[in-house]
């Protein structure tokens, strides 16, 4: 059970860094 949060915490995470470069791409 805990991995399993541990590996959604990290999606998230990973999401995140996703929309900030595509925020960083789409505003150069």
């Amino acid at each position: 059970m805990e991995g399993i949060r541990r590996e959604a915490e990290q999606r998230a995470k990973q999401r995140l860094e996703d929309g900030e470069l595509e925020k960083g791409m789409a505003s150069v």
